[in-house]
């Protein structure tokens, strides 16, 4: 995915816009990070948060608020 991000009036070609897509579509919590250099996309992070659904009584919870959290980056 190297050529051919934008056209000649600086908008994004549709395989840039596929590739973001690709990332976003799916996604409930997190974020999406793209890199440019030069005017050119050159990388796209995705990095997933997940999260326990279940309730967890007070006395149970561990002190780490990140504990049960998994993060996953895809590039």
């Amino acid at each position: 995915m190297e050529q051919g991000w934008n056209d000649t009036h600086g908008r994004l070609s549709e395989a840039a816009l596929n590739w973001i897509r690709s990332k976003i579509e799916g996604l409930e919590f997190g974020d999406v990070k793209i890199t440019v250099r030069q005017g050119r996309i050159v990388q796209i992070d995705r990095e997933e948060k997940q999260r326990h659904h279940e309730v967890v009584p007070e006395r149970d919870r561990r002190r780490n608020p990140l504990e049960g959290r998994v993060q996953r980056t895809v590039s």
